[in-house]
């Protein structure tokens, strides 16, 4: 019984470090150019293993509805990311409060995008113990 417990254990833990891998092909920083835009940059990050916009206006969880597809959670508007001829993800459009967006992803350093993560992280966690206060 014990075999089979840690057995299920270890595939659990496989496929959850699988979902994590799959999701962050998605995280990186992506500049908007155009002149419209509220921002000038977003920042998707995988936190806990979930995915998560952020930017000078707000975060917001992304939900997935379909392939590479996400619901943007808080600006109640979507975000869907576009890959290029090898597959690799280029740019996202991003449709909200009254915004379409295009953010063209910058090439980084996978360590540099985990670094932004934990500082969200500790970010939101400051956030949230002041507000309930």
């Amino acid at each position: 019984m014990k075999k089979i417990l840690i057995l299920f254990a270890f595939f659990a833990l496989t496929e959850n470090l699988k979902a994590q891998d799959s999701l962050q092909q998605y995280a990186g920083k992506y500049i908007i150019a155009q002149e419209d835009s509220p921002v000038p940059e977003i920042e998707v990050v995988v936190l806990d293993g979930n995915l998560m916009m952020q930017s000078q206006v707000g975060a917001s969880n992304l939900t997935k509805l379909g392939v590479d597809s996400f619901l943007l959670v808080e600006f109640n508007g979507s975000a869907v990311f576009k890959r290029n001829d090898s597959g690799a993800i280029v740019a996202v459009h991003i449709r909200a409060m009254e915004y379409f967006l295009i953010g063209q992803k910058q090439a980084t350093d996978p360590k540099l995008t985990m670094a932004a993560a934990h500082i969200f992280n500790r970010e939101l966690y400051s956030k949230n113990k002041y507000q309930n206060r």
